[in-house]
């Protein structure tokens, strides 16, 4: 088969000749024309058409109808994406020769049945618009392979019940149209008695006929993924035995019969996932139906029947959503090797766990408790064990599990509801442990105690994954199988590890000791060469100092030196001393190489090291120089308990509040236990507080007290690996101002400012200087600079973000500085009375969030310096001439798309940095494709004095 490919733009001088040879033509077109009857006589034997159709708008999409196939009746295989096609009217006999076609939109899917009585069609792949499709096919058919994609079908009319060829059906709505509310009718859904495989991907189905499978005996995989239906009793018809069957059921649906399965003798792998869908399992998982792989999931927790479950042959389950009283029936599953209970309450504290004597996997979803249940533990034959989103307090002594191998932790919770880590010192307990996977949600990893991994036996393999942080990950995994596998006391893994693990950067590495450099050195841990290269430097220059090398001296080469072997033993033997091949007691000197191998014989207090450097200046008769390297204050009662309040540790609140309700509340608490209450998530706790508040403060204060408005979730992460940042807040306090009032919401802001460093924003955009907004915003004078940096709060976006992060959030504002677009575009004000009553020399309005400047900014005539870096300015206003003063301006991270012309007048500029100001390309991101503004030489020419930084 030759193929050729044409474009749009070659088309004409393509067309203009006769392609005779040419079977497979590959067509990427944007335009209607040319003819098809162009293109068919400049390739009169094609047998195969792929075409791409990449215009942006459906109305100029290129039309394949009744003329297209007229024109190509030879073609055995068709392609055709982005094209409409238009089926209406099309001569079957201009198909006949067809045995392959994918087509990405049909229009009218009312005429689909003009590829159901083709002799050599076996594969059809159609995506359908509008609202019917009608699909008849007969016994002439050679289809083996049909799909069909329905996202806006309303009425479904198929008939292939002819088509004794038919192996695979596919009929889905695509799974991100499963919110919509579509009713979809099904008039008919007849399927023949070969079909071995079907998916029935829909939204809420009305109609769903009896006996869809007919009398099949057997398919090798039935899936039905329906948002909601009722499922009628006899829709799998004779269906005796099935390798997969899969119910989904996303929305609530009736509950399902009794006798759904009657018929059904044998299932190898049977999943039932529904969200709120009554069910009886005992009816369905009959005694004469065997299953080998079961998968039960309803959210609602509505299933019943477990006690009359009896499935021996049973060797995998999946069960979430149920209670503790439906696990008896496990007790039955003699032949049970894997298990997965999720989402059931109290498991952990039931007094009763089944007796599984094969069982070799084990996990648990979702499953609270103080640890892991006795029960459990004593499970000596189980070989993995997985803890997922599991709130445990500790994983309890495992020392009875002699199979468990492998565990599985993962905390990494999608919610802003994490899970309370679990101390791992269990870990340690188990006699045959090889494997850990450990994944951490970043808000996390603090209050996770990994100090026990350190103690794990030689040769353990630790997986660790933080979450959105794959860099850190690797980094700590990479550290704790060096300390692991070192020979290292046990006291020294541990204090190594509890020193690397808040490291983010190899950089931030302290001063360590030596047997520290040279387990790292030996394990070839890259990151940490430098600083250990730079150790042995210092101590080699200290060797030398104390006991240079003579003729008394042995020395012992551990690594690859520089110096090859030859010449260190001419050396010796002209200057006397001798090299041992061994660590003895004869050697006096080690030289340490690069890579060095057994340096736990090496006792870096008592061995004199050296390295190539100072061998060198040895033989050089060099002399080596060598270099070297609050108390607290009780304030009193009252400030005590108002430090306490004001800690971000709630076991400080916890003691604060106890004192107080044996001592009472003064004005000065008030705040603090308010913002106490908003943010935690303790039941108990906010009980407690309402008690100490009741009778304060004004009725306002009393209202909010009380009403259910909590602000424990603004913060964190998002969900997708960073802060959420100002929006939640934001979004919130804007929505109380009316129920609160303004003072309240400012004097909430400004301790929740001053707890956590954000949420003053609302304050800031406030149009009215009250002596309270004031107040506030004078705080964030420093010197003669307001920084409203500080106040705006972002700078929780980009502490310690990557470069790709840096860029994006550039880039893209929108996205990476706010959370779901719950800020909008905030308009900050500058208070119009602050010159007059402060001297401002300075404004720090840096990554603020910026798409405007602040109202106001122009009464800070005294201003010298205005910093505008990382926010999103298209353009400046004229009033910025009016800052006459301003001799320094950061213009960088911006996205001008040409030069402010109103820099001209700011006479005094004598510095301006004008880096990166434009967005970064979405590709290359400050790459090639970078397109930045310039500075223009006029500029140049009216300020020779002011110093340009640009890219």
């Amino acid at each position: 088969m030759t193929k050729a490919c044409l474009d749009d733009y070659d088309v004409e001088e393509v067309l203009a000749q006769v392609h005779s040879n040419v079977t497979h033509l590959k067509y990427e077109c944007r335009k209607e024309k040319p003819e098809w009857s162009d293109v068919a006589k400049a390739f009169p034997s094609l047998s195969s058409i792929e075409l791409n159709c990449y215009s942006y708008r459906a109305d100029q999409s290129r039309l394949i109808d009744a003329v297209f196939f007229a024109h190509f009746p030879a073609l055995k295989q068709l392609i055709a994406r982005g094209c409409l096609v238009q089926l209406e009217g099309v001569d079957p006999a201009n198909l006949s020769q067809l045995e392959t076609v994918t087509i990405s939109s049909v229009l009218d899917a009312e005429y689909l049945s003009v590829f159901g009585n083709l002799p050599k069609l076996s594969h059809l792949e159609v995506s359908v618009q509008g609202t019917s499709l009608v699909f008849d096919a007969t016994s002439a058919s050679a289809l083996e392979f049909v799909s069909l994609v329905l996202p806006s079908v309303e009425l479904l009319d198929i008939d292939l019940k002819a088509v004794n060829s038919l192996r695979k059906l596919d009929l889905n709505d695509e799974s991100y149209h499963f919110d919509k509310d579509t009713q979809l009718t099904v008039k008919r859904l007849s399927l023949p008695d070969s079909l071995d495989e079907l998916r029935l991907s829909l939204p809420c189905v009305d109609g769903l006929p009896d006996n869809v499978l007919g009398d099949t005996p057997h398919m090798s995989k039935l899936e039905m993924n329906i948002t909601t239906a009722a499922l009628p009793e006899k829709m799998f018809g004779n269906l005796l035995s099935a390798d997969e069957l899969t119910i989904m059921l996303k929305k609530p649906t009736p509950s399902l019969p009794d006798g759904l399965f009657s018929q059904l003798k044998r299932v190898d792998r049977l999943s039932l996932r529904m969200n709120n869908s009554p069910c009886n399992i005992g009816c369905l998982l009959h005694d004469e139906l065997t299953v080998k792989e079961l998968a039960l999931s309803n959210a609602k927790g509505v299933m019943s029947g477990f006690a009359q479950v009896k499935q021996p042959a049973l060797e995998q389950i999946d069960l979430f959503g149920a209670s503790i009283d439906d696990l008896g029936f496990l007790n039955l599953c003699s032949d049970l090797q894997s298990l997965s209970l999720g989402s059931i309450q109290g498991l952990m504290d039931t007094a009763v766990f089944p007796q599984l004597p094969n069982l070799k996997a084990l996990a648990l979803y979702h499953c609270d408790g103080t640890e892991l249940h006795p029960a459990i533990r004593t499970l000596s034959q189980i070989e993995q064990l997985t803890i997922q989103t599991c709130r445990l307090q500790a994983l309890g002594d495992l020392s009875a599990m002699s199979s468990l191998e492998k565990i599985v932790i993962d905390d990494v919770s999608m919610n802003l509801n994490p899970v309370n880590p679990p101390e791992l010192s269990g870990l340690l307990t188990l006699p045959a442990f090889k494997s850990l996977e450990l994944a951490i949600n970043p808000d996390e990893e603090e209050g996770y105690s990994l100090e026990a991994l350190a103690a794990l036996p030689p040769g353990s393999s630790v997986e660790i994954s933080l979450y959105d942080n794959g860099r850190r990950s690797e980094m700590l995994q990479k550290q704790l199988a060096v300390l692991i596998n070192a020979e290292l006391t046990v006291d020294q893994k541990r204090n190594y590890w509890q020193q690397l693990l808040p490291l983010k950067f190899p950089r931030e590495l302290p001063i360590m000791d030596g047997r520290f450099y040279l387990t790292f050195m030996e394990a070839r841990y890259t990151p940490y060469k430098k600083q250990a290269l730079a150790w042995l430097r210092q101590v080699a220059e200290s060797t030398v100092a104390k006991r240079p090398l003579d003729s008394n001296s042995c020395i012992f080469i551990c690594g690859r030196s520089g110096f090859k072997s030859a010449e260190i033993k001419a050396k010796s033997a002209e200057l006397g001393f001798s090299i041992s091949k061994k660590l003895d007691d004869k050697v006096t000197h080690i030289l340490v190489g690069n890579n060095p191998k057994g340096t736990a014989a090496i006792d870096p207090e008592q061995h004199l090291l050296v390295d190539d450097t100072a061998l060198q200046q040895f033989f050089q008769q060099e002399a080596p120089q060598f270099l070297q390297q609050e108390s607290a204050v009780d304030s009193g009662m009252i400030d005590s308990v108002l430090e306490m309040l004001n800690s971000p540790d709630e076991t400080s609140h916890r003691v604060a509040i106890e004192m107080l309700a044996q001592g009472g509340v003064t004005s000065a608490m008030l705040m603090p236990l308010f913002l106490i209450l908003k943010m935690t998530s303790d039941n108990g706790l906010r009980a407690q507080i309402k008690a100490l508040l009741a009778g304060h403060g004004s009725e306002l204060f009393q209202l909010a007290v009380n009403d259910r408005t909590l602000f424990n979730t603004v913060r964190g992460d998002n969900g997708e690996g960073w802060d959420m940042g100002e929006g939640p807040m934001f979004k919130k306090l804007k929505g109380l101002l009316k129920k609160w009032g303004p003072e309240l919401c400012f004097d909430f802001a400004k301790h929740y400012f001053d707890r956590y460093g954000e949420g003053l924003l609302l304050v800031l955009t406030q149009k009215e200087d009250s002596p309270q907004r004031l107040a506030i915003i004078s705080e964030l004078i420093e010197g003669e600079c307001l920084n409203w940096n500080k106040g705006c709060g972002f700078n929780g976006q980009l502490e310690g973000a990557s470069e790709k992060r840096m860029t994006d959030s550039h880039r893209y504002p929108d996205i990476y500085m706010q959370h779901q677009n719950m800020l909008g575009e905030p308009k900050t004000r500058l208070p119009k009375t602050l010159p007059a009553s402060s001297k401002i020399t300075e404004l720090n309005l840096s990554n603020c969030y910026l798409g405007t400047l602040p109202f106001g900014f122009e009464l800070y005539t005294d201003v010298t310096k205005l910093s505008l870096r990382f926010n999103h300015l298209e353009g400046l206003p004229a009033k910025l001439a009016k800052l006459t003063e301003l001799e320094e301006l950061d213009l960088s991270y911006n996205h001008f798309d040409e030069f402010p012309k109103v820099l001209f007048k700011l006479k005094k500029l004598k510095r301006l940095d004008f880096r990166r100001p434009s967005q970064p390309d979405y590709r290359t991101g400050y790459g090639s494709g970078y397109e930045s503004v310039a500075v223009p030489q006029a500029f140049r020419d009216a300020f020779p004095d002011c110093e340009i930084l640009e890219d």
